[in-house]
C-alpha cells in the first residue's frame, strides 16, 4: 500500500536514526556487558587460583623434610671427608635408593662442594651422574652459601622439566639434593578449563599444561637477559621463544592458539610464597564473548525496535504500547538466562576444586576415622557390659574426633607452611592426654601401668598442637613397644618448668638404650626395632620438629633402670 508523503518521510528519518542508533547501541551494549562478566568472571576464578596456588605449593614441600633429615645422617659426613671411598658411596646409594621409592622422588644425590656427584639413588642405573658433576654450576654452588635452596631445571637426563630441593651438609662442604618429577602434578591440570603456568624471576615458564609452552618467555627478553641465559643454559639450550602474545590490555591478553587464531584470555597471577616463582592462571573468554554477543546483537535489535516503535507511536500508540511490553518480556528473560549460566559456571568452577582436593582431605581424615572406629568398638563392649560411665567416655572421645574432623579443613593450608610461621599457645597436658587415648586399647590389652600427669593445671608451651601431637604419639608408641616384653610394663610421665622452658620426661620400664646408642637413635634410618618394623625416621623427624618449635628432644637412661625421652618447649605465658 502507498504511503502518503508525511508517512514516507516520516519512515526515511527513522531509518536514518536506526543506522545511526543500531552500531552504536550495539557497541555500547558490548563494552557494558563484556565489562560486567569480566568482573564476575574475575571474582569467580579468585579463589580457585588460590587453591590451585595451595595445591601447588603443598606438592612442590611434601618433600621439603628429605634432605633436613638426611642431613643429620653421619654416613654422609664420612663420604664427603672421603669421597673415593666406593664402598660407602654404594651403601649411601642403596640406602637413598630405598627413601626415593619410598617417597616418590626421582633421585636423591650428594654433591660434594666442586658439584661432583658422589652417591645417588641411581648408582646402579644406565646414564647415572656418579662421578661426574651434576649439572649447570651456578646451580649448584648457590646451597652452599643461600642454605636451602629449591629450584625448576631441565632434567640433564630426561631433557624434561623437574623439581630439585638442594641442602647444604658438612658445614658447606656437599649438597644433599633431591630430585621430584612435575609430571604428575602438569597431568592434574590437563583437566582444568584454564591454562595454567608457573614462571620463574625471568618470567620463564618451567611448568604448563600446554606442553609446547615450557622454557617460552611472557615477555621478550632482554638481550643482556639473553646472554646471560646462553652462558648459564638452565634451559637446556639458548633459544627462547616467547608465547605468542598478540595484545594486552591489563589483565586481558590476546594470544594465538594452536590453529594461528587470536584468542582471548583472562589472565590473573599469584606468586608462591617466598619463592621468585609466579603461578598464572589463563581463562578463556570466547565462550564468554560468544554470549556477549549475542546480548549486544540483541540489544542493537532491541534499539532497531525502538526507532520503529517511536515511529509507530505517532500512527498507533497502542501497537506501541505492546510491542513495549513484548520487548521488555525478551530483556528479562535475556537476563534470567545470564544470571542462570553465570551460577552455572560458579557451581562447576567449586566442584573442580573440591576433586583436587579431594585426595589430600581423604588422607588427613584417615587417623581421626581410625580413633572413631576404635572408641564406637570399645563404647558397643561396655554397653554389652553395662559399663554406662565408660561408654559414655567412649561417646565424649567420638564427639571430640568428630570436632578434630571439623577443623582439619582449616588445618590443611597451615600444613603447607613451616611450623615456626604458625607457633602458638598450646596445652600440652591436653595433647599429651588426646595422645595417650590414641593407645588406650594397646594399654588395656598389655595391662601397662602408666604414672604421672593425673589431672594437672592446663601448662602451655609454643608449638602447633598437631605437630606436637605427631611427636607424643611418637614418643608413647616407642615407650609402649620397649614395654611389650617386661614382666612389670609400665611407662610414666614427669613435667617440670624451670627458666622459661617446659620439659616433659616420659620413662619406660624397658631394658633402656646402650650408652653408645643413645644419640645414634636420632640418626636417620637407625632403629633399635627389628627388621621390617620401621624406617628409624620418626626420632630424627620427631627432633626436627622440636627444633622448628625453639626447643629439643634427647634421650638417656634411667638409674632405676628404663630409658627417658626429655622433650622440651618453651613456657607460653
Amino acid at each position: 500500500m502507498d504511503l502518503p508523503a508525511y508517512s514516507r518521510k516520516l519512515w526515511l528519518k527513522a531509518a536514518l536514526a536506526a543506522l545511526a542508533i543500531v552500531p552504536l547501541s550495539a557497541w555500547l551494549t558490548l563494552q557494558l556487558v563484556q565489562r560486567r562478566a569480566t568482573e564476575e568472571l574475575r571474582s569467580a576464578t579468585a579463589a580457585r587460583l588460590d587453591l590451585y596456588a595451595v595445591n601447588f605449593q603443598a606438592a612442590m614441600d611434601k618433600h621439603g623434610e628429605l634432605p633436613v633429615a638426611l642431613s643429620h645422617d653421619k654416613e654422609v659426613g664420612h663420604l664427603l671427608a672421603d669421597p673415593g671411598n666406593i664402598s660407602l658411596s654404594r651403601h649411601l646409594g642403596a640406602k637413598f635408593k630405598q627413601l626415593a621409592t619410598a617417597t616418590g622422588a626421582l633421585n636423591l644425590s650428594l654433591m660434594d662442594a666442586s658439584g661432583v656427584v658422589v652417591a645417588s639413588s641411581d648408582y646402579d642405573q644406565p646414564g647415572t651422574f656418579l662421578g661426574q658433576p651434576a649439572g649447570p654450576h651456578h646451580l649448584y654452588t648457590a646451597p652452599l652459601t643461600e642454605g636451602i635452596k629449591r629450584y625448576f631445571a631441565v632434567d640433564a637426563a630426561s631433557r624434561s622439566p623437574a623439581y630439585f630441593i638442594a641442602y647444604p651438609v658438612g658445614a658447606g662442604k656437599g649438597i644433599l639434593e633431591v630430585k621430584v618429577s612435575t609430571e604428575e602434578l602438569e597431568r592434574t591440570w590437563q583437566f582444568s578449563p584454564e591454562i595454567l603456568l608457573v614462571t620463574d624471576r625471568q618470567r620463564v615458564v618451567y611448568l604448563a599444561n600446554v606442553p609446547q609452552w615450557h622454557f617460552w618467555s611472557i615477555d621478550p627478553l632482554p638481550e643482556e637477559i639473553h646472554q646471560e641465559l646462553v652462558e648459564q643454559q638452565p634451559y637446556g639450550d639458548s633459544r627462547r621463544p616467547s608465547v605468542p602474545i598478540l595484545g594486552r590490555s591489563g589483565d586481558l591478553w590476546t594470544i594465538r592458539d594452536a590453529e594461528a587464531k587470536p584468542r582471548s584470555y583472562l589472565a590473573q597471577s599469584k606468586p608462591l610464597g617466598d619463592s621468585h616463582w609466579t603461578l598464572w592462571m589463563l581463562s578463556d573468554l570466547t565462550s564468554q564473548h560468544y554470549r556477549t554477543e549475542n546480548v549486544a546483537m540483541l540489544a542493537a535489535l532491541a534499539g532497531a525496535s525502538l526507532v520503529v516503535l517511536f515511529t509507530l507511536l505517532i500512527q498507533r500508540r497502542s501497537a506501541t504500547r505492546i510491542r513495549l511490553q513484548r520487548e521488555q518480556r525478551w530483556n528479562a528473560e535475556l537476563e534470567r538466562q545470564v544470571r542462570s549460566r553465570t551460577a552455572e559456571l560458579e557451581q562447576a568452577a567449586k566442584l573442580a576444586a573440591l576433586g583436587q582436593m579431594a585426595a589430600g582431605v581423604a588422607h588427613e581424615i584417615n587417623q581421626p576415622l581410625s580413633a572413631i572406629r576404635a572408641f564406637a568398638d570399645n563404647g558397643r563392649r561396655f554397653i554389652e557390659l553395662g559399663q554406662s560411665p565408660q561408654a559414655d567416655a567412649n561417646l565424649v572421645e567420638i564427639i571430640d574426633q568428630a570436632d578434630r574432623l571439623r577443623i582439619i579443613a582449616d588445618q590443611l593450608k597451615a600444613f603447607v607452611r613451616r611450623p615456626s610461621e604458625s607457633l602458638a599457645k598450646v596445652d600440652l597436658i591436653d595433647v599429651l592426654g588426646r595422645s595417650l587415648r590414641l593407645f588406650s586399647e594397646t594399654i588395656r590389652h598389655g595391662q601397662i601401668a602408666v604414672h604421672g600427669v593425673t589431672n594437672p593445671e592446663p601448662l602451655g608451651v609454643y608449638a602447633e598442637q598437631v605437630r606436637l601431637q605427631q611427636i607424643l604419639v611418637n614418643l608413647i608408641s616407642n615407650a609402649l613397644d620397649a614395654v611389650r616384653d617386661s614382666p612389670t610394663p609400665a611407662i610414666a610421665f614427669d613435667v617440670a618448668t624451670r627458666n622459661g622452658s617446659t620439659e616433659l620426661a616420659i620413662r619406660d620400664a624397658g631394658p633402656g638404650i646402650a650408652e653408645s646408642e643413645l644419640e645414634k637413635v636420632f640418626e636417620p634410618f637407625y632403629s633399635l626395632k627389628p627388621a621390617g618394623k620401621g624406617l628409624g625416621l620418626g626420632l630424627p623427624i620427631s627432633r626436627s620438629i622440636a627444633v622448628d618449635f625453639g626447643g629439643s628432644l634427647c634421650a638417656r637412661n634411667h638409674p632405676e633402670g628404663g630409658a627417658v625421652f626429655i622433650l622440651t618447649l618453651k613456657t607460653a605465658d
